[in-house]
């Protein structure tokens, strides 16, 4: 393999790793919990990170992070912070992210 050939391969599993929503995901689950905290971070790249308390086990946090666009999971996440009820999340792992996208590695997408 030429020196070439190398470095565009190298930029085609570039490419390929930088869009997660294309199937990149590693496993996917569901949490149950009453969330306790939610907020929009960062300098450059704004995230959404959030914790939520682990109903039964105690003193167990899961921290987990929310798609920036998604206003409308936001505002029912923060409707059930501001109300202390528990909520049912979906969530997915992917294979890739770069560190300014998560801080947890955990993505929910969607509450139930």
């Amino acid at each position: 393999m030429t020196d070439i050939s190398v470095i565009e391969n190298n930029i085609k599993l570039y490419k390929k790793t930088l869009n997660i929503d294309m199937g990149n995901i590693f496993s996917e689950g569901k949490i149950s919990g009453r969330i306790v905290k939610l907020t929009e971070s960062g300098v450059c790249f704004k995230t959404w990170e959030a914790e939520l308390i682990v109903e039964g086990i105690i003193d167990n946090r899961w921290y987990f992070t929310i798609d920036s666009k998604s206003k409308t999971l936001i505002d029912k996440l923060n409707t059930k912070l501001e109300k202390g009820e528990s909520a049912v999340l979906k969530y997915r792992i992917y294979y890739f992210t770069f560190p300014w996208n998560s801080l947890s590695g955990y993505y929910v997408y969607d509450i139930i």
